[in-house]
């Protein structure tokens, strides 16, 4: 396995990314997702996903996510909440819209639940989801402390994503 400051990937079909080495086999465990754009972290507040308003934690369970791989797509697992039963909490996206925004439920596998990854430039990622027409919708952040929502995806900064140890 190869790894850069970040973690070493390579453009597959279509864009979406294929980590370096076995990918079907790869998991990277609490990793922070941090924006490029606004240099903050995605923070798991009750019953949603936004960005805090001070800089990234090392310590925070609630800015780690697992990212684990099904297939070509990802899962993402924040390592600090549970369920009521005990149960992981995953990004979930109900609708892939324009403004819609994730939130955390128990994980289950479901579509809504697995994301594609695209290499927008070394080291930077984004996590997208396909509507019914094949458009792809990113998480995008926002300003200090908003939620995250998905737009279109394009090129703006705000929808790349660093993925830190």
């Amino acid at each position: 396995m190869r790894y850069t400051l970040l973690f070493a990937c390579t453009a597959a079909l279509g864009g979406a990314i294929t980590l370096s080495g076995d990918a079907s086999a790869q998991s990277f465990f609490a990793h922070r997702l941090r924006s490029v754009a606004t240099d903050r972290c995605a923070t798991v507040a009750p019953g949603e996903l936004v960005l805090i308003n001070t800089g990234c934690g090392t310590s925070s369970t609630f800015q780690k996510y697992d990212i684990t791989t099904t297939g070509h797509k990802r899962t993402i697992k924040n390592v600090g909440l549970t369920s009521a039963l005990g149960q992981a909490m995953c990004v979930t996206l109900g609708v892939p819209e324009a403004g819609a925004e994730p939130t955390m439920t128990t994980c289950d596998g479901s579509s809504s639940q697995q994301w594609t990854v695209f290499l927008a430039s070394p080291g930077q990622h984004q996590f997208c989801m396909a509507d019914v027409t094949g458009a792809f919708y990113c998480l995008q952040a926002g300003g200090a402390g908003t939620n995250i929502a998905v737009q279109l995806k394009s090129n703006n900064l705000n929808q790349r994503w660093r993925i830190l140890p």
